[in-house]
């Protein structure tokens, strides 16, 4: 497991923490607008971040895979896997944010 994390290298392991982070606060973020300490977080920062990480997250894969069609055979293994844990992340992001942003575009 360790050689897996290994080889997904630190700065997509630190962006999929950061995630990770974004939408265990995406419960937080129905209610109203709040600008006190600890709920600006949820309210205002993390909604502001979300769609960045979305963003970052495709590039991320768009990459990954402009890299797979010249790597070897081992290299395409490994950006492989780096391409469906992004992709997971992605899901995970947009089940997490999707019905905010629904509501805030008024499909919901």
């Amino acid at each position: 497991m360790s050689r897996w994390f290994a080889e997904l290298g630190p700065l997509r392991l630190m962006l999929a923490l950061l995630v990770l982070l974004v939408v265990l606060l995406a419960p937080a973020s129905f209610g109203e607008t709040r600008l006190d300490w600890p709920m600006v977080m949820p309210t205002v920062v993390a909604p502001a971040v979300a769609p960045i990480l979305f963003f970052v997250l495709m590039l991320d894969i768009l990459m990954t895979r402009v890299l797979m069609s010249s790597a070897d055979a081992p290299g395409r293994a490994r950006l492989r896997r780096a391409f469906w844990f992004d992709l997971g992340v992605t899901v995970l992001l947009v089940a997490a944010w999707g019905p905010f942003f629904m509501r805030l575009a008024g499909a919901l």
